[in-house]
């Protein structure tokens, strides 16, 4: 049983509220808890998966043409992916 807020584990907890984020559940109604464990990406994350995947399709372009275009082209993806991760993670926080 974890918590739908901030996914602690609400098992063994006397008090019906989270300790982590306060949110309250109730053990008899389903809807109030998760019952496994769901970690989901989050904005912090969208740097590095963006990042990579850059890094990726750069590298798989390049190396269609050359060993030298393919190191050329995953790099700028790599800086591009991060940028627009980076872009994407600040335009939430606004």
């Amino acid at each position: 049983m974890y918590c739908l807020g901030c996914e602690y584990r609400l098992d063994q907890l006397t008090e019906r509220r989270c300790p982590e984020c306060g949110r309250a559940f109730d053990p008899s109604d389903p809807h109030t808890f998760g019952e496994t464990f769901v970690h989901l990406p989050t904005r912090g994350h969208l740097p590095p998966m963006i990042g990579v995947l850059g890094l990726v399709i750069g590298g798989a372009v390049g190396a269609t043409f050359s060993v030298e275009l393919m190191g050329l082209l995953a790099f700028c993806g790599l800086i591009i992916g991060f940028l627009v991760g980076y872009a994407f993670r600040s335009r939430g926080e606004q």
